[in-house]
């Protein structure tokens, strides 16, 4: 069973066949790879803070361990048995951004140090070329806000303000 689901707990594992195969990539250096179905394979926690930046990106607020974590950007919120910690370096759970790179391997640049999901977003080469026949790129600094109205579970409504050309990633 889905016990996220059911108790109303937005989560990054999928306990489902419907999974894509590029999410099952995304999560891969995590040790995450999906058994369909099933949830997911033996995560460490030494994959966890290797790759946390991975999580960061999916707007993963907490994370939950039975080992005591020392990490610059987890803070514990509550101890005991399962220690409840906050990454407080978690992407809110839309953003604008106005920068962003085409690339042959975006999932490769994703993977590496060179990705900052607060400031671009990577296109594959399909979608770049039409970019890349538009004008110049818009400000990677350009201001911009995003605030939830509404957000139900097959619906979300938001207030988006973009101080120039951007791209919204939820």
């Amino acid at each position: 069973e889905n016990y996220n689901m059911v108790s109303g707990i937005r989560s990054v594992g999928i306990n489902t066949g419907l999974v894509t195969r590029d999410y099952d990539e995304y999560l891969g250096p995590l040790g995450a790879t999906l058994n369909r179905g099933y949830g997911w394979g033996t995560v460490t926690v030494e994959k966890v803070l290797q790759h946390l930046d991975l999580l960061s990106a999916l707007s993963v607020r907490y994370v939950l361990s039975s080992q005591d974590i020392v990490h610059p950007t987890l803070r514990l919120v509550r101890g005991g048995r399962t220690r409840i910690y906050e990454n407080v370096e978690a992407l809110p759970r839309a953003l604008v951004v106005h920068g962003f790179r085409i690339e042959s391997d975006p999932l490769g640049i994703i993977h590496s140090d060179a990705f900052r999901p607060r400031e671009e977003v990577i296109l594959p080469n399909t979608v770049g070329a039409a970019w890349s026949r538009r004008s110049a790129p818009p400000s990677p600094t350009a201001s911009s806000a995003v605030d939830f109205v509404d957000a139900e579970e097959s619906r979300i409504v938001m207030d988006v303000e973009m101080g120039e050309r951007g791209f919204l990633v939820l």
